[in-house]
């Protein structure tokens, strides 16, 4: 049978069964639509899922600390100590990641801050993130000793230093007021020895009349995380 033979009986075909011939081609319509449709819809989800992650960056990587459990309540993600401005300093040394190419190490913490006083106050802060409870008491040292100078000290200054010293942060207020502090003559004082020593810390005050007060806490970090 030659090919003039069997488009001769195809065309047959179709005449003789009209409803069955257009219900077939309208089936291979609607599929070669629903393919088309599958494919497009398809390509355009991905382009957008590329088209998410490159705006953040296909080279950015975040490096988050783990969370941390105080008094049996576990806290969020990024609320352990486990990362230091040292390990920010070595993945940007070439020598122990070379496939870095640079690093942004960044701190996130709730800070409060008063305005309004007339008393000057200077503050030298140097720290990595603290364990919590080290944290809570060198607000509370810092908190208590700036309003003893502003009630008892009389027209002064003060510095503040917070930094690491030899395995324990060091918290040293000093103020050039009136001086004559008694840790035993009021209950601030007593409670900042009270939460230090829980904390195995030490606290050191000297405060000669007439020169001023300085203030020294010594918290040991190790047995605080």
């Amino acid at each position: 049978m030659s090919w003039a033979d069997t488009l001769r009986t195809g065309l047959d075909a179709i005449r003789s069964h009209r409803l069955r011939s257009g219900l077939t081609m309208l089936g291979i319509l609607i599929g070669i639509a629903a393919v088309i449709l599958t494919v497009g819809l398809g390509e355009g989800a991905q382009q957008q899922v590329s088209s998410a992650i490159n705006a953040l960056g296909t080279n950015l990587l975040v490096v988050s600390p783990g969370s941390s459990t105080t008094g049996g309540v576990r806290g969020g993600s990024g609320t352990s100590v486990s990362l230091t401005a040292s390990d920010a300093t070595a993945l940007g040394d070439k020598s122990v990641a070379p496939d870095i190419q640079a690093v942004a190490p960044s701190n996130s913490r709730s800070e409060s801050l008063t305005a309004g006083s007339e008393m000057p106050v200077t503050l030298d802060v140097t720290a990595d993130p603290l364990p919590e409870p080290v944290e809570l008491a060198a607000y509370f040292i810092v908190s208590e000793s700036l309003t003893n100078a502003a009630r008892y000290a009389g027209p002064c200054r003060v510095e503040v230093r917070i930094a690491p010293d030899d395995g324990a942060l060091l918290v040293e207020i000093a103020d050039d007021g009136c001086g004559g502090a008694d840790a035993a003559a009021g209950t601030g004082l007593r409670g900042l020895a009270d939460r230090i020593d829980a904390l195995g810390g030490r606290l050191e005050i000297d405060s000669p009349a007439g020169a001023g007060t300085r203030l020294t806490a010594r918290l040991p970090l190790a047995a605080a995380r």
